[in-house]
């Protein structure tokens, strides 16, 4: 097949409750499109949302195959991929690149403690302009704080902490990389300057993460892998 032919975009798009794989052109028009179901969640605790990554990555190759099965011809004039996940999920990773725990999802409802966490300075500047109630609620609500108080061992062999969007990138690519269009949630970027936080960041305390268990990342559009 020549070149010019390959002229379409795989998109992989992952909600709470289903995956879908869809194929556009390159003016966006939709060539094709399959989508699979999944349950959101299970819950051992009331309030509680956890997923394990295992059943994710077992509908993906199941919608893609679906997929490739009723498009014919156009799966071969995939020219590139790109995924899109929920959002403020994020992943334990250990080195060997499995998950070290069933993700926490966005909808869970479960607070850590996070005493003493943010410097006293900090409390001090977050109190002169009213924002310490505000703080303390996004410190307790922030996953990575719960699974550092109550899983220690898990968060000592974290050697990546990744959104959801990376973890999918990284199984498809064998890349730890991730976009920075696809961070948000309670996580240590900052939103203007397209970055990590670093602790001279006001906010960095909040959502503490070590520079060394976060994934690289790039601008939108950006190849990310194979």
């Amino acid at each position: 097949m020549r070149q010019e032919k390959k002229n379409l975009i795989l998109a992989i798009d992952f909600g709470t409750q289903s995956v879908r794989a869809i194929l556009f052109d390159k003016s966006g028009n939709l060539i094709d499109k399959a989508q699979e179901k999944f349950t959101p969640y299970f819950s051992v605790k009331p309030g509680w949302a956890e997923q394990y990554t295992d059943l994710y990555w077992e509908k993906l190759c199941v919608v893609t195959k679906r997929l490739k099965e009723q498009c014919g011809d156009n799966w071969d004039r995939i020219l590139a991929m790109t995924v899109t996940t929920i959002r403020d999920t994020c992943v334990c990773v250990g080195k060997d690149g499995k998950a070290l725990r069933p993700v926490i999802l966005w909808l869970d409802q479960r607070m850590s403690e996070s005493k003493g966490q943010i410097p006293s300075a900090r409390n001090a500047v977050y109190s002169l302009v009213r924002m310490r109630e505000a703080v303390d609620v996004q410190m307790r609500s922030t996953p990575s704080n719960w699974i550092r108080e109550n899983e220690p061992e898990i968060w000592d062999n974290t050697y990546k902490y990744m959104m959801f969007s990376g973890y999918i990138n990284y199984l498809l690519t064998g890349n730890m990389v991730d976009s920075v269009a696809s961070q948000i949630g309670h996580i240590p970027f900052n939103y203007k300057k397209k970055c990590w936080m670093t602790p001279a960041d006001l906010n960095y305390y909040i959502f503490m993460v070590g520079r060394e268990k976060l994934v690289d990342l790039v601008e939108p559009g950006a190849v990310m892998g194979a």
